[in-house]
């Protein structure tokens, strides 16, 4: 399958795989170990800011805890939770805004390191072994130029999109929606199927134009996604109603995006790849949980509400991981 990743992604792949001049490996969770004879393990918590100095910091601390702990408990359990700024949400988890009072912006941020290495979850998600060294590392990024654009609504998107919604908007991947002189992304909007295979087809191919007409009753030839959606039919990415229609105004569900996303990027579930108990579509079961276990959708505690519509900015997050997972 011929894939277009556009120049703004080289970009992206390169500050995230570059800090500090040195290469990131990414740190996997390995199997834990047997805890220690009075159950307690000990870790160590740094908080860092190699290029900016904030009182305080840096800061170390040696914390107990029992088997089970996640980072982001021992993190509040060391610097205290009125220190630590954050918003859940509940398919990502803990978004950490700041800590002892240094505040993320959209092109600054805390990376969270687990043994010197880039970790590949979540704080939330990552169960601490014995002896690990959990390090939050404020990383300020000079040479974003996409760190300027805002949509006019930008005050409205999550902490937690913020980045993507931007990177997004400034290489033209997510466009916004026409509002006097301005641009809204609409961020809590849902997202239609057409725009969802647009969104797709442009991230995949370099031009989609030409394709054989789907032949759905529903995709004029003259309407702005019909090349999108013929391209998309053509390559097997998508597929219609019994009726022969598309349906290019209904709002995609999470179970669809992640069957169209998981054919897109030839996706297929290992022996430990997650399984939700709300997911009972057959189509949608092995394409769910190779998309969970490829990191670029996850579950809300242990469910996956399939049936649920992709707000736009969360679908802004899933597309900035494919780019991050996918775009070497």
């Amino acid at each position: 399958m011929k894939k277009k990743w556009l120049s703004g992604c080289l970009a992206l792949l390169l500050m995230l795989a570059t800090f500090g001049g040195t290469g990131v490996v990414f740190a996997e969770q390995t199997e834990t170990p047997a805890a220690t004879a009075d159950g307690l393990w000990t870790a160590e918590v740094e908080i860092v800011s190699p290029d900016l100095e904030h009182e305080g910091l840096p800061f170390v601390a040696t914390v107990e805890f029992e088997e089970g702990a996640n980072a982001f408990d021992l993190l509040l359990a060391a610097v205290g939770e009125e220190n630590v700024q954050y918003t859940v949400h509940p398919e990502f988890g803990p978004f950490i805004e700041g800590i002892m009072g240094l505040e993320g912006t959209a092109s600054d941020w805390w990376m969270f390191n687990v043994n010197g290495e880039a970790s590949m979850v979540g704080a939330g998600s990552y169960l601490v072994e014995d002896g690990d060294t959990l390090q939050w590392e404020y990383f300020v990024d000079d040479s974003a130029e996409w760190e300027v654009f805002a949509f006019a609504d930008q005050d409205k998107v999550s902490p937690w999109a913020q980045e993507a919604t931007q990177w997004l908007g400034y290489f033209n991947i997510m466009s916004g929606k026409p509002s006097g002189d301005s641009f809204l992304f609409d961020p809590k909007g849902t997202t239609t199927r057409a725009e969802f295979t647009k969104l797709l087809v442009s991230i995949l191919y370099e031009d989609p134009s030409g394709a054989e007409a789907a032949g759905f009753t529903d995709v004029a030839a003259g309407a702005w996604y019909a090349d999108y959606v013929n391209k998309a039919k053509l390559e097997n990415l998508i597929g219609g109603y019994a009726d022969n229609t598309f349906k290019p105004s209904a709002t995609i569900s999470r179970q669809d995006a992640a069957v169209i996303l998981a054919r897109a990027f030839e996706l297929s579930p290992s022996a430990e790849a997650p399984s939700f108990g709300d997911v009972t579509a057959a189509y949608a079961k092995d394409a769910i949980a190779a998309i969970a276990e490829a990191g670029i959708m996850e579950g809300y505690n242990g469910a996956f509400r399939p049936q649920d519509s992709i707000t736009r900015e969360e679908l802004a997050v899933v597309t900035l991981r494919l780019f991050e997972v996918f775009g070497e």
